[in-house]
């Protein structure tokens, strides 16, 4: 016999198969209606929607996409970019004295890294010498300034007495200080002996170099950096600090433990007269001087003659950057879609187009390659400088 059992109304939802039946049917059509709008959805702005359904039945919808604030997604700058090796990312900033400001950084495809708009000067030696004056220097004799597998190769062939002859480039421009400069350079080599010293490396007011009569070739004021090997004398490599202003005193630094063979040389040279050295990121000064003018000084690279041998040596790159005594730190966060980086400077001027250093690590940056969008928070105090404005 068949019986009329009486529905009362909300008993349907007190009944767990039917709960389950009418939460099924909404996730469904929810999920369809995200993945519909998903077609038309950039790749760069897709926004992770996750569905949570509490026990009483109700279901919501939350947005884990961490929006970027508002004064770096649209009204924000982008800048340049460099990835050295994969220990640090550089960044041309503005700061205010002992002020700060912040950036985000975001891994989106269609950017690649750029030396050049993020350093005062960089070269690779990798395509020509358009950024140096090439010249020799020195009665008779030979040299050779040219590049050679992406390094930059110069070579002098010259008599102690009746030849002295050198090879040298001098950059086109000149720096003002405080400046850093880092540089990498390959052990001299010689058919004899002379191979120990006759330069390197220097920055000075100079406008050009004179050859000298064999031994060791002495700037009249700046820094030069002097490579030996084992043939001849000091086995070390050395940093000597000239200064023949005020006095003919020489301050030379050296290499621990002794190794004359490929180095990577960094100075950073500061207004107050003094100077910090590095050999492979060791500091070898202790109290380093100079007597470097404040403007006008020029980057050499030069190899000196002596002997009736040739005397050459190899460079890989050069970067010139800014110097500080209290260089600007970091503060990286993971902000889950993008990192934001607060930049803290601790001098008490301006820093105006100052490289920052930011580690590689913590913005999981393993590649030199990486494509990486940088922001500038907007600073109405600061201006835009020509290379920022270019990008906005």
């Amino acid at each position: 016999m068949e019986q009329n059992i009486p529905i009362s109304p909300g008993s349907a939802g007190k009944n767990p198969l039917n709960n389950l039946i009418i939460i099924g049917v909404i996730v469904f059509a929810i999920l369809m209606l995200v993945n519909a709008l998903g077609i038309f959805a950039d790749s760069d702005t897709d926004e992770v929607l996750q569905i949570k359904i509490d026990e009483d039945g109700e279901v919501s919808i939350e947005n884990e996409h961490t929006d970027i604030p508002e004064d770096f997604g649209t009204t924000g700058h982008e800048v340049p970019y460099y990835i050295e090796g994969t220990s640090s990312v550089w960044i041309p900033v503005d700061l205010p004295a002992s002020g700060s400001t912040s950036i985000i950084i975001e891994k989106v495809e269609g950017y690649a890294p750029n030396v050049e708009e993020v350093f005062d000067f960089a070269d690779e030696f990798d395509t020509d010498l358009n950024k140096w004056m090439a010249r020799s220097d020195g009665p008779g004799g030979n040299t050779i300034i040219d590049l050679e597998d992406g390094k930059l190769l110069l070579g002098a062939y010259g008599d102690y007495y009746t030849s002295p002859k050198i090879a040298y480039v001098r950059s086109v421009d000149s720096y003002e200080l405080p400046v850093s400069i880092k540089f990498k350079s390959d052990q001299p080599s010689s058919s004899s002996e002379g191979k120990w010293w006759y330069a390197g490396f220097f920055i000075s007011p100079m406008t050009k170099l004179t050859a000298a009569k064999g031994g060791h070739f002495w700037t009249p004021e700046g820094v030069e950096v002097a490579q030996a090997d084992d043939a001849y004398r000091d086995t070390k490599t050395a940093i000597n600090i000239i200064d023949r202003v005020d006095s003919e005193t020489i301050e030379t630094y050296y290499s621990n433990p002794d190794n004359p063979g490929t180095h990577e040389f960094q100075l950073d040279i500061f207004d107050d007269g003094t100077i910090d050295v590095y050999i492979d990121d060791v500091k070898v000064t202790t109290q380093g001087n100079h007597s470097l003018p404040l403007n006008n000084n020029y980057l050499y690279f030069a190899r000196n003659a002596d002997q009736s041998i040739w005397n050459k040596q190899t460079f890989h790159y050069i970067y010139v950057k800014k110097a500080a005594k209290n260089p600007p730190t970091t503060i990286v966060t993971d902000m889950g879609d993008y990192y934001k980086v607060e930049i803290q400077n601790n001098e008490d001027i301006a820093l105006t187009d100052f490289q920052v250093e930011i580690s590689a690590s913590e913005l999981d940056v393993w590649t030199s390659d990486e494509s990486l969008r940088i922001k500038m928070q907007n600073n109405d105090d600061i201006p835009l400088t020509e290379s920022q404005m270019e990008k906005t």
